[in-house]
């Protein structure tokens, strides 16, 4: 179940059969994850920022289950690991890189493991570099992948 804030990049998700995606501004998550999967749910990945879904979602974690925060929550990030105990979950928050992860992730790209074509919303020839950068900060339109054409 893939958790996100914006229905435009929601629906770029490669859905397989039994996959759901669901807008945390306009969904209950917590109803959601209870009806994809009442047994619980193995792991939560927060990417987005939002400490109040990782936390509604923990009561949905089976035991010894894995929450991953890799999104930013600014000053606001706080978790009480506590509430963790019952269940004796774990809390895995990556930041930056590795020269060793960046080169694992390229393989799982090159193997088409890891798909990420239907991530690109925009492409630029690279004399139009400074009009995507302008179109990153401003969002005035959906936006997600932008790639720079070097050709």
């Amino acid at each position: 179940m893939m958790l996100g804030k914006h229905d435009e990049r929601l629906a770029l998700y490669a859905k397989r059969p039994g996959d759901r995606t669901v807008n945390i501004t306009a969904g209950d998550p917590v109803a959601a994850a209870r009806a994809w999967a009442p047994e619980g749910v193995q792991a939560v990945i927060d990417t987005v920022g939002s400490v109040p879904s990782i936390e509604a979602l923990i009561g949905t974690l089976r035991r010894f289950g894995h929450i991953v925060s890799a999104g930013f929550h600014g000053l606001r990030g706080l978790i009480d690991i506590q509430k963790l105990r019952d269940r004796e979950l774990t809390l895995h928050a990556p930041a930056g890189w590795t020269k060793e992860r960046m080169d694992a992730t390229l393989a799982l790209v090159a193997s088409g493991v890891l798909q990420t074509t239907h991530l690109i919303t925009h492409r630029f020839p690279v004399d139009r570099a400074a009009e995507a950068f302008e179109l990153i900060l401003s969002r005035c339109e959906h936006v997600l992948g932008v790639i720079l054409d070097w050709k």
